[in-house]
């Protein structure tokens, strides 16, 4: 960033976000969606069978 000029309007906004920011907590703990995987690697194998085939 210390390269060119400055642009006022995005280092502002930098700026603004990293104070915003500084002293929030957030949440390590969280519930998260699980994927149906089997779904997906059949996909991916089917995908691989018909191209490889």
């Amino acid at each position: 960033m210390d390269r060119g000029p400055r642009i006022a309007p995005i280092s502002d906004f930098i700026k603004s976000e990293l104070a915003r920011l500084e002293d929030k907590q957030f949440e390590h703990e969280y519930d998260k969606p699980v994927a149906p995987v089997s779904e997906f690697n059949d996909l991916f194998r089917s995908a691989f069978d018909e191209v490889w085939s």
